[in-house]
């Protein structure tokens, strides 16, 4: 794909970069857990605060248990439908659990809670919006949707989250979704992801002098997790019961068992295989006199590549060589999740994982290369400053 590259992009960032670094850091620095709504404001009013400083405008979409929803805006006067941006607030990480020394430096790598996943989307959003404005792009408006609760897959802002990533996306030509990039590749579609309980209910009994009377719950949920482990297909889907809470002391058959479930599916085909096996085995009883409900906890949709997105992402490609002079690799089938797969299923063109380079996200020796904040601030520039009338 040949295309027109702007001359004087980097020049334009240059002056700027030591205080996007400082932005950077004062992200990190504000510990933000999905279900703290209070901190994760805090990031969306460090957010909103710069992006004024920028001469950028924003609004909020309050919410009741997340976090509110932040979207900033560079607005040109075009009314062309806009070009969307994504990241997430959230972490994954409880405050505190960093220590004191939430932030650290060497060189050119960054270290901290969220300082990839997804604080370095935030920055990077916030830069290619600049870079648009400064650059005096007017074709269309652009945009950078904040999210609450990416990390819990909309728990706690619940439909209305869902909602509020589906409407922006709706009345947008295209989107970059800036969860943490990798060197090599980035992606074009997902596995989506179901959250499920079993809540199993038995007998409780004392365990030595009426123990045949019990029916245990916790046995009865471990025949189901064997049972519903089995029925994985890596390359379709996967069921991981990942907890487990039970009983009240040893000496009681349990009465009551709760196991939380997350399911990853390719595509709506296994989505409707995946639900079914779900509901056959919580009515599956194993222990006699048990029963179990089958709880939905939250949905994320699977994001999967169309003519229109694998388009965008051949223009991708060609911005990212203009820039740095090396190929990069369009891969499909990513068993994370991500707000990309809610915007996706409006039927919106969009490419994911097009952020800063790092890695070790969800973990404290999570990183970030900060000095390749400004060759994918350029990239996305450069694409959408190539954007066809159509995709």
């Amino acid at each position: 794909m040949t295309i027109q590259k702007i001359n004087g992009i980097a020049d334009l960032f240059r002056p700027m970069e030591s205080r996007f670094l400082e932005f950077w850091k004062e992200l990190v620095l504000a510990e933000s857990p999905s279900s703290d709504k209070a901190c994760v404001d805090k990031v969306g009013q460090i957010a909103k605060a710069f992006a004024e400083e920028l001469g950028l405008s924003h609004r909020t979409v309050p919410f009741e248990k997340a976090g509110d929803g932040v979207v900033i805006e560079y607005n040109n006067g075009s009314k062309e439908a806009p070009i969307l941006l994504g990241a997430h607030m959230d972490t994954v990480f409880e405050v505190g659990e960093f220590g004191e020394n939430l932030f650290r430096q060497e060189g050119s790598i960054l270290y901290g809670p969220g300082v990839h996943d997804c604080k370095s989307g935030i920055v990077l959003g916030i830069a290619i919006l600049y870079l648009l404005k400064e650059s005096g792009y007017t074709d269309r408006p652009a945009k950078l949707m904040l999210t609450p609760d990416e990390e819990g897959s909309n728990t706690y802002s619940g439909q209305a989250g869902r909602d509020f990533i589906r409407r922006e996306a709706k009345g947008s030509f295209c989107a970059f979704n800036l969860d943490g990039g990798y060197e090599e590749r980035f992606i074009v579609s997902r596995f989506g992801i179901l959250r499920n309980n079993f809540l199993i209910k038995g007998v409780p009994a004392h365990a030595g002098v009426f123990y045949d009377k019990g029916r245990s719950a916790i046995k009865e949920a471990a025949h189901k997790i064997i049972a519903l482990e089995k029925e994985s297909i890596l390359e379709r889907m996967t069921f991981n019961c990942g907890t487990i809470e039970g009983g009240t002391v040893t000496n009681v058959v349990p009465e009551h068992c709760k196991v939380g479930i997350d399911t990853r599916f390719r595509d709506k085909d296994a989505q409707k295989e995946a639900q079914e096996i779900l509901q056959r085995v919580s009515d599956t009883v194993f222990v006699e006199d048990t029963s179990c409900t089958l709880e939905s906890v939250s949905f994320r949709p699977c994001m999967t590549e169309t003519p229109a997105s694998l388009k965008l992402a051949e223009l991708y490609v060609a911005c990212h060589k203009a820039v740095t002079g090396k190929d990069i690799a369009i891969t499909g089938g990513s068993r994370g999740g991500s707000d990309a797969s809610n915007m996706a299923e409006t039927g919106l063109p969009i490419i994911d994982t097009v952020g800063i380079i790092g890695s070790l996200f969800h973990t404290k020796q999570e990183w970030a290369d900060s000095a390749t904040l400004l060759p994918r601030a350029e990239i996305i520039t450069q694409a959408i400053h190539n954007l066809p009338k159509s995709l």
